[in-house]
């Protein structure tokens, strides 16, 4: 959906509607508030994306199971690239290659669409330089 803009963002104003009354009802699901951080991101909502990821890592803590924890860095990276702090994500990514993880390699960094928006940076590509 990176090259169909309007879509994208219908699918995210959608998701962020559904996921913010599934919240409602479970508040400390930490799960589903990660990814209404993400929907709220994807509309534009950046400071709420981030209270909301913030909130996400209270709700379970990083120490409580380790492969959870992994794909929380993993939104918070995905969010803060959408929220245009793209060096903020870079360095998230990069504490991330430093885990033992199947959640993220150099070669998903460098083919996932996802990442796209962040392949022009020179950080970037020296993140993937160095875990290549």
């Amino acid at each position: 959906m990176m090259d169909q803009p309007e879509q994208a963002r219908r699918h995210f104003e959608l998701a962020e509607r559904v996921l913010a009354a599934r919240v409602a009802d479970k508040p400390e699901a930490g799960n589903v508030v990660a990814a209404h951080a993400v929907a709220l991101a994807g509309v534009g909502r950046a400071d709420e994306a981030k209270a909301a990821i913030r909130r996400s890592f209270e709700l379970y803590p990083v120490n409580k199971d380790r492969w959870i924890a992994t794909w929380r860095v993993y939104d918070q990276a995905v969010i803060e690239m959408m929220s245009g702090s793209s060096a903020a994500a870079v360095a998230t990514l990069s504490g991330l290659m430093d885990r033992q993880t199947d959640v993220i390699s150099p070669a998903i960094l460098a083919s996932s669409p996802v990442f796209a928006p962040l392949r022009g940076r020179g950080d970037f590509q020296a993140l993937l330089a160095e875990h290549h």
